[in-house]
């Protein structure tokens, strides 16, 4: 069996102290590469799984060019197959996380068993595990990573898919698994009921998307809560910050019982009689 180093005392580029042995063994990978073996390495090999377990059925790795790193099974509460992988992405446009709700760029990808998608990451810890070395590949129940001989690729595959990411450039391909079950066309998420919340906008300092009154889709509130909050170019008119995106009226209301510094955003589907709202903030 033969080694591959590169895993020392501190990982190249990324400044974090190792957290993985000197060097790993490897042995020759029978599982195949998620795209053409040549465009990652010309050799593969495997590493030891258990060189990189944290425990409760968890493994990580990271890349020594500190551009990211990936995590096998992350919840132990989501069923199958699963890993999220923390990478640098070029992509700054904003998608809404359909786990957490978040709406941000993208920061990390995820292979689940029916699916592959762009995720935001929001509890970090994409970077922790032994560094796997240039030319290895990690595999844990049926979910692969290869890296690449230059140690700046990394390709990843499992039940729903895969993906191939470029850590020079930041971007990442993905490609859906032909088993993996496709989201029915035309389809609309069911409407959050009062009390509900659809997610939270806000960048660093999230606030919750909640339904006040009647049925909202949370696609739409959060893609108005986030424009009214974030966006510069949404102009809010006088103390009561009134402005109308896509047909809601938002403003910053008085909230009974509470002075105004303390009373929530809220927007309203009619500016007179109002069947749906949804406010931002606690």
């Amino acid at each position: 069996m033969a080694l591959i180093s590169g895993c020392g005392t501190s990982s190249e580029g990324s400044g974090e102290p190792q957290n993985g042995p000197t060097s790993v063994p490897v042995a020759p990978s029978s599982t195949p590469a998620p795209t053409s073996a040549e465009s990652v390495v010309d050799e593969v090999v495997s590493v030891d799984a258990d060189a990189y377990a944290l425990g409760y059925g968890k493994h990580a790795f990271r890349l020594a060019s500190g551009t990211g790193g990936c995590w096998f099974n992350p919840n132990g509460s989501t069923p199958g197959p699963h890993m999220l992988c923390n990478l640098r992405l070029s992509d700054k446009t904003p998608i809404i996380d359909p786990t957490t709700g978040v709406r941000e760029p993208a920061n990390s990808v995820a292979i689940e068993s029916g699916r592959v998608r762009k995720a935001v990451n929001v509890a970090g810890g994409g970077t922790a595990g032994p560094v796997l070395p240039a030319g290895a590949a990690l595999a844990i129940d049926g979910l692969e990573c290869t890296v690449a001989a230059s140690g700046d690729a990394l390709a990843c595959h499992g039940p729903g898919g895969s993906f191939l990411y470029d850590g020079t450039t930041g971007e990442v391909e993905i490609t859906e698994s032909p088993s993996a079950e496709p989201e029915a066309v035309g389809a609309s998420p069911r409407p959050a009921g009062v009390g509900e919340q659809c997610g939270t906008v806000g960048g660093r300092a999230p606030r919750p998307v909640v339904v006040l009154a009647g049925e909202v889709d949370c696609t739409v509130a959060l893609d108005v809560a986030d424009r009214y909050v974030n966006d510069p170019s949404v102009v809010a008119q006088g103390q009561g910050r009134y402005a109308t995106i896509d047909g809601w009226m938002c403003m910053w209301p008085y909230v009974p019982g509470r002075s105004h510094a303390e009373s929530y955003l809220q927007c309203d589907d009619d500016p007179v009689n109002p069947r749906s709202s949804f406010r931002i903030g606690d």
